[in-house]
C-alpha cells in the first residue's frame, strides 16, 4: 500500500520513502532469515536468545527509520551541512551494521566483506602511498556518508524502492494467477519440440522487453515472472534459469532499434545521432544474443533437455483462449510504457491491478482473497534478497563517492595507456564493472562516461567507439558479481542463492 500509494495518491520525499522501504525490507529479512536457523533446535536456550536478539534488532531498525521519517527536515539539513550529532552517529553506525548482517544472512559473506574492506580503505587511506591513497577519514565522517543519500539511502536503494519492488509485485501476482502455467503451455506450443526451447523463448522475450525498458532489473522481474518458472519446469537448474534471464534482460538494453535509456544519453554526450548509435550497435548486439543462444543450447545438451513428443504439445489455439486474463495485463503494461510513456512505476501498478481484475472475472480459475494476500507475501519474500543487496551496495558506492576512488582509476588508466592501449581497455572494462556496482545502467554509464571516456578519447579511440565500449560494460556490471543487481532480481524469482546465479 505504501509503495503503490507513493506513485498514485501521494508522493513522499525520496529519502523519507527510501527510509520506509529500508525499514520494511530489513524487518522482513530478519523475520524470514532468523538467527536461530543456524542453531540446532536441541539447544533451546540458544534459540530463545537468538529470537531476543532478532527482536531487538528489528526494534532498533524501526526506531532508526522512524527517526529519519519523523525528523526528515532536520535530518536533511544535517546531511547537507555535513553535521553529525551523537544520535546520528549511533543510528548510522548501527544501521550500517544491520545492513551488513542482513546481506550476510541472505547473500552470504562476500558482499559484507567487500563493504568492510571499503570502509577500512576509507579509514586508513592516508597510509596508502601513491595514486590510490586518500586523506583518511574518521569513522564519524564515514558514517555520515553511509547514513545519507550517497550511501544506504542512495541510488541502489532508490532503484529497489521505485522500480524493483513494484515489478516484483507484478511478477508475484502473475504467478498466483497461474501465469507460469499458461505461459509455459504457450512456450511449449511454440518451441516445445526444440531443444532448450523455453530458455530461447526467455531470450527473445527479454530482448524485446529490453527495447522498451531502460532498467535491466525491471526487465528481469517482468519477463522473468513467467520465463524463469518455465525454464525450471523444463529441467534447467534454478541457477541456470535465473542466469539466462538476467543475461538476456541485460542485453535488451543494447539491442536496436529501440535501445535502453542510456543509449539516448550516449547520443547526446557523444554528439552523434541516435541512428548512428543504433547502426554501430547492431552487430555487437547480434553477437551477444548469438552467444547466449548457443550457451542455452549447450546447457540443454548438458542437462539432456530434449523436445517434447508431438502428441504432448498442447494446441496453441486452446492455450491462447485461456490466456486472455494474462494477455490483458501484459498488454496494459506495454501500452502504458510505449503508447502513453507512463513511468515504469505506474505501469507496474496498473498492470498488477489488471491482473487482479482479470483474475476476479475468470470463472474457471477465479482469483480468491487468499491468493491476493499470497501475492503480497510472495512479493515481500522476493524483496528480501534485492533490498539487502541494494542497501549493502549503497555502502560500497558511498565509500567510492567519499574517497574519489573512481576518478583515481581514470587517471591511472591514462597513465598506463601511453604504453599499452589494450591494457587500458581491459582496465576500463574492470572500472566500469566496479563503478556500475549496484547502479542502474543509465547511472552506471553516466559515471563511466564522466570518469573514463575522456581518458579513452585522449588515447586516440574514436568518440562513438569509446562511449559504446563503456555502455556495454556498464550494462554488464548488472550481471557481474559480487554486486549484480540483475542477478539478484532473477535469484528472487528463481528461489536460488543470488551469488550462485551471479557466478552462473
Amino acid at each position: 500500500l505504501l509503495h503503490v500509494g507513493n506513485f498514485t495518491v501521494f508522493t513522499l520525499p525520496s529519502i523519507k520513502f527510501y527510509a520506509f522501504h529500508v525499514m520494511l525490507g530489513l524487518v522482513l529479512v530478519f523475520l524470514y532469515y532468523p538467527l536461530e536457523r543456524s542453531v540446532p533446535r536441541s539447544r533451546a536456550a540458544v534459540c530463545r536468545l537468538c529470537r531476543i536478539v532478532d527482536r531487538l534488532i528489528i526494534g532498533f531498525i524501526i526506531t532508526i527509520s522512524l527517526y529519519v521519517i519523523i525528523n526528515f527536515e532536520s535530518y536533511s539539513q544535517d546531511m547537507q551541512n555535513n553535521i553529525i550529532s551523537g544520535k546520528i552517529f549511533v543510528f548510522g553506525l548501527f544501521l550500517t551494521i544491520f545492513v551488513m548482517e542482513a546481506a550476510r544472512r541472505v547473500l552470504g559473506w562476500v558482499l559484507p566483506l567487500i563493504g568492510i574492506a571499503a570502509i577500512i580503505y576509507a579509514l586508513i587511506g592516508n597510509r596508502i602511498p601513491g595514486l590510490f591513497g586518500n586523506r583518511g577519514y574518521s569513522l564519524h565522517r564515514i558514517v555520515l556518508a553511509l547514513f545519507s543519500d550517497r550511501g544506504i539511502y542512495g541510488v541502489p536503494t532508490g532503484t529497489s524502492a521505485s522500480n524493483v519492488y513494484l515489478f516484483l509485485m507484478f511478477a508475484a501476482y502473475l504467478n498466483v494467477s497461474g501465469a507460469d502455467v499458461i505461459f509455459q503451455n504457450i512456450a511449449i506450443s511454440l518451441a516445445g519440440k526444440k531443444r532448450g526451447g523455453p530458455a530461447k523463448i526467455s531470450i527473445i522475450a527479454s530482448a524485446f522487453f529490453g527495447t522498451i525498458s531502460g532498467s535491466c532489473v525491471a526487465n528481469v522481474v517482468s519477463t522473468g515472472a513467467f520465463t524463469i518458472p518455465l525454464m525450471k519446469r523444463s529441467g534447467y537448474s534454478n541457477a541456470t534459469a535465473g542466469a539466462v534471464e538476467a543475461v538476456a534482460s541485460t542485453g535488451g538494453q543494447i539491442m536496436p532499434p529501440v535501445m535502453g535509456a542510456a543509449a539516448f544519453i550516449l547520443a547526446d554526450i557523444a554528439g552523434v545521432s541516435y541512428a548512428s548509435v543504433c547502426i554501430a550497435a547492431i552487430i555487437p548486439a547480434l553477437m551477444y544474443y548469438l552467444c547466449l543462444f548457443k550457451m542455452v543450447d549447450l546447457e540443454a545438451v548438458r542437462y539432456r533437455i530434449r523436445g517434447i513428443e508431438a502428441e504432448n504439445v498442447p494446441a496453441l489455439k486452446h492455450i491462447l483462449a485461456q490466456s486472455v486474463k494474462l494477455a490483458v495485463p501484459v498488454a496494459v503494461l506495454l501500452i502504458l510504457l510505449l503508447g502513453f510513456q507512463t513511468t515504469p512505476m505506474k505501469a507496474a501498478i496498473y498492470s498488477t491491478s489488471a491482473i487482479i481484475v482479470c483474475g476476479l472475472l475468470d470463472r474457471a480459475d477465479r482469483l480468491t482473497f487468499n491468493k491476493i494476500i499470497q501475492g503480497a507475501v510472495f512479493a515481500g519474500k522476493s524483496l528480501c534478497s534485492v533490498l539487502s543487496a541494494c542497501a549493502a551496495s549503497g555502502i560500497i558506492v558511498g565509500i567510492f563517492s567519499l574517497t574519489g576512488l573512481g576518478l583515481k582509476f581514470s587517471n591511472f588508466i591514462v597513465q598506463l595507456g601511453t604504453n599499452s592501449l589494450v591494457l587500458s581497455l581491459v582496465l576500463s572494462m574492470v572500472v566500469c564493472a566496479i563503478l556500475g556496482m549496484g547502479l542502474p545502467t543509465t547511472a552506471a554509464y553516466i559515471v563511466c562516461a564522466t570518469a573514463i571516456a575522456p581518458a579513452l578519447i585522449n588515447l586516440g579511440i574514436p568518440v562513438l567507439a569509446a562511449h559504446l565500449f563503456l555502455l556495454y560494460f556498464a550494462c554488464i556490471s548488472a550481471i557481474t558479481p559480487p554486486v549484480a543487481v540483475a542477478s539478484y532480481a532473477a535469484a528472487g524469482i528463481a528461489e536460488e542463492n543470488p551469488m550462485r546465479v551471479g557466478f552462473t
